[in-house]
Formats: C-alpha cells, structure tokens, sequence
C-alpha cells in the first residue's frame, strides 16, 4: 500500500469476517454472502457496460430475480443482442440523486470501450470523443417504480457518479444488506482518495463493514451490521 502513504490510495482492509464467494468473470464479477440471500431476495445491479456474468451467476445460483441498469447507447445496441433469462430484467436507465436526464461523456476513442462517465460538463467532459444524455433515477425512484419495499443487493459500477447516488440513498430509508461498489477515484481530472474516504466512513456510520476488497483495490464490498 505504498500509494496508500502518499495519499493516492485507501488504507483500507476487510473489517469483518464472514463467509462469501466471488461470482462472475474475472472482469465483471463480484464477492456476495450467500447466507443473506433468498429466492426473493431483491438485487439491483447498475452499470451493465458489456459483462452481466456477475447478474446470470445471482440468477443461476440462488434463484433471484436480477434487476440490471444502463442507459449508455453502447451497452443498449450490446444487451440488444442478448437473449436474456426471464429472472434477469434490464432497465435503460441510470442511478444517480436525481430524476431526470444527464449528460454522459465518453472519453475514450476506442469503439470497443463502453465506460460512459455521468458529468456536469466543464473539466468532467473536456476531451470527450462522445457526448450524451441519458435518463437517471433516484433508487428511491427507481424501487417506487418497480413496486419494491426493500433492496437487497445493490452493486454499482457507475463510473465515478457513485458519490453522489451513495449520498442520496444514506439519506433516504433504504439500507441494502449489502452493498458493491466500484469506486473510481482512480480517473478524471483530480483526485477523488479523499472523497472516497468520506464515502466509506459514512457508509460505516450507517452500519455497513467492509468484507472483501480486490487486488487492485477499487471494488469493494459491504454488509451491514
């Protein structure tokens, strides 16, 4: 963790100890605690891109129902193509603390990349190759909508709009059992170590624990207490 001591990184280890597993690929997947999960269990994935190894393996192996979210051209024209199993439903639409539509940017010029970043233009979207506008929702919004009391799972991997979704769900009645987050502190025009540091204390002040970090370090995955 030498970026750690030079504030480029999170000193940050699993605080809790509980049995869990990895599902997925490589790429795409993610650590769960089965123990917390049911058939109707409520899961949330947002951030499809072109991987839902991670969504088929939940529907697979514990019978939930997956509700997955993207509003990206790229990963439409991708899931268009895709026949998907009745347990796993696709939504074009994005998570962040509002309702409404946004404006997303792409700035790599590779038509093979498909990571959109939700931006408020200015230094966020200076140099894009693509811009474009997308609809959001609040998850509060989002579970009205799907007539859902509860979320079970939530995973977000929302390139870099997770801080201010995160913000807006810890103020709202929602508590997922747990929680995976990708956190990109790591991109854009300045740094975010800080902001992620936040974030996750708040995250502990509402209960949640760290109990699986990958080898890179920026996926992290929470349970709440």
């Amino acid at each position: 963790m030498g970026r750690a001591l030079v504030g480029k990184d999170l000193w940050l280890t699993p605080e809790v100890r509980v049995d869990h597993v990895r599902l997925g690929s490589e790429y795409g997947g993610w650590w769960v605690v089965p123990s917390l999960i049911r058939p109707e269990s409520v899961v949330y994935s947002f951030g499809v891109g072109d991987d839902i190894s991670w969504d088929l393996a939940m529907v697979q192996r514990f019978g939930v129902c997956v509700h997955a979210f993207d509003p990206t051209p790229r990963c439409l024209e991708w899931i268009g193509g895709k026949q998907l199993p009745d347990r796993l439903r696709f939504h074009p639409l994005g998570l962040a603390d509002f309702d409404g539509e946004a404006q997303f940017a792409m700035h790599n010029p590779d038509p093979l990349w498909n990571a959109y970043n939700l931006t408020k233009g200015g230094e966020d979207a200076r140099g894009a190759h693509e811009i474009v506008r997308c609809q959001v929702r609040t998850l509060a919004t989002i579970a009205k909508d799907l007539g859902h009391e509860r979320v079970d799972i939530l995973k977000m991997d929302i390139e870099g709009a997770e801080y201010g979704a995160l913000k807006d769900i810890l103020a709202g009645a929602f508590r997922p059992a747990q929680l995976l987050i990708e956190y990109h502190y790591f991109e854009g025009p300045r740094s975010r170590v800080q902001e992620t540091a936040d974030s996750i204390r708040s995250l502990q002040d509402a209960g949640y624990r760290l109990f699986a970090r990958s080898p890179v370090g920026h996926e992290f995955a929470f349970v709440r207490v």
